[in-house]
């Protein structure tokens, strides 16, 4: 284990450009995550859209003007308590409830991520897992020279990803929803490594498991493996020199869970089976000869996990052509895709209540629809593989639900009048439109 840097030594706010506290709100007027006035700009914009005044809305809640000014600047967080009557004193619509609610979420989930980047001694509340950690152990911004840099690029890289889905259903996602969909998946994740460092698990006991059966199911499902995939492949020596031990305990942390004899249960395995895509995806090349042989495997769900980790690993068409055959010629490896999809993008709540149940996975369906436009034909020839396996199982489902066709309609418009130059997305975009045509 490498000597880490002190508190005293960790450079937190060096570069003022990185200094979060100090950042400028974003001159858009969209949400910027490098400021702890999140919640405090939402409301002084609120206040001034509606004629109010801080001292007014301080005696409506029966608090101090100063507390109210506190929250403006974010010296304070908004205390829930307050937020139904804040909503009243406002008269905020239905809209602007839900944007109040989330813009809180979200400077609390970035409050707390900002917190976990601290050396232990300098978190506000460290007992709890100090306790239970090794002397020798360390949070997960002692492994960088300046962490407030990588908390600032996690930041950015949220900001982005959420910017991103926006594209995918613009007219029903708004971007408060987005944002707190992202802060909330990196802020889970961020803590999940770092109590694996620690030795700890979710309770603060001793543990070393970095997923276990009580913790995976987030990790299953968008964005969360975007945010761990961060520490594997948007950090690097220039962060520090112990980005590269950061990554090995990532990796032994997958390689030690995806080891299927170990695997009692089906919850274990289902662990297993993520940690392999993790390998597979993100691994060495010596990981992706060790578990090459599980794209073979007779658990569909393996199968799945080896063949996709391997495909988008190595991002070639080589690997993607194989991957698009195998789901064309198996269907049980088709209905484990879907499966999986529905899972992963919110349709399903567990495999479960997965195809056999019936359920459309409609958010899967329009996730693929969005990929579509992608520009690599790989990506869209897989995209049209997932649409077709959907739409052949759930066409008539799709005909007699209306939130389905609303939510395909909104994206079949988005799409229509682009030109595919190749086949399969074609065939796929018309299959799209057949099934809405019917449904008319």
């Amino acid at each position: 284990m490498p000597v880490f840097q002190s508190a005293a030594q960790l450079s937190f706010a060096a570069d003022a450009s990185y200094n979060w506290l100090m950042e400028k709100p974003n001159a858009t007027g969209m949400i910027s995550l490098n400021r702890r006035t999140i919640a405090g700009d939402w409301l002084a914009a609120r206040l001034e859209e509606k004629g109010a005044r801080q001292n007014k809305l301080a005696s409506y809640l029966d608090v101090t003007p100063a507390l109210v000014n506190f929250w403006i600047k974010g010296t304070d967080a908004i205390p829930p308590k307050h937020l139904p009557s804040i909503v009243e004193y406002l008269r905020l619509s239905d809209g602007e409830l839900r944007e109040l609610y989330s813009v809180v979420d979200i400077q609390a989930f970035v409050n707390e991520l900002y917190d976990l980047f601290l050396p232990l001694a300098a978190r506000p509340k460290p007992k709890k897992i100090a306790k239970a950690a090794a002397p020798t152990v360390h949070g997960i911004g002692q492994y960088f020279h300046y962490p407030i840099k990588v908390f600032a690029r996690l930041l950015a890289y949220c900001q982005t990803l959420a910017a991103s889905d926006r594209q995918v259903n613009a007219d029903r996602q708004t971007e408060c929803s987005s944002v707190r969909l992202h802060i909330a998946a990196a802020c889970r994740v961020v803590k999940d490594i770092d109590r694996y460092l620690l030795g700890c698990d979710s309770e603060g006991k001793k543990g070393t498991t970095l997923w276990t059966p009580d913790n995976i199911w987030p990790h299953l499902t968008y964005p969360f493996n975007y945010y761990m995939a961060f520490f594997i492949d948007h950090v690097g020596e220039a962060d520090g020199d112990y980005v590269s031990e950061l990554k090995q305990e990532l990796l032994i942390a997958f390689a030690s869970l995806a080891d299927f004899s170990k695997s009692q249960n089906r919850k274990d395995n289902i662990v297993a089976q993520h940690a392999l895509y993790m390998l597979s995806r993100h691994g060495t090349g010596d990981d992706a000869h060790r578990y090459a042989s599980m794209k073979r495997s007779k658990d569909v769900q393996a199968k799945r996990m080896a063949l996709f980790g391997e495909a988008f690993r190595l991002g070639d068409k080589g690997p993607f052509d194989e991957l698009c055959s195998t789901i064309r010629n198996d269907d049980l490896l088709a209905l484990a895709v879907i499966a999986f999809d529905g899972l992963h993008y919110g349709d399903y709540t567990s495999y479960d209540n997965s195809p056999n149940a019936g359920v459309v996975p409609t958010h899967a369906l329009v996730r693929h629809m969005h990929s579509l436009s992608d520009c690599r034909i790989f990506i869209r020839q897989l995209a049209s593989i997932r649409i077709r396996g959907i739409l052949d199982r759930y066409s008539d489902k799709i005909q007699n639900s209306d939130t389905s066709r609303m939510l395909i309609a909104d994206k079949l418009l988005a799409i229509r009048g682009r030109a595919f130059d190749d086949m399969e997305s074609q065939a796929a975009f018309e299959k799209i439109d057949q099934v809405m045509t019917k449904a008319a």
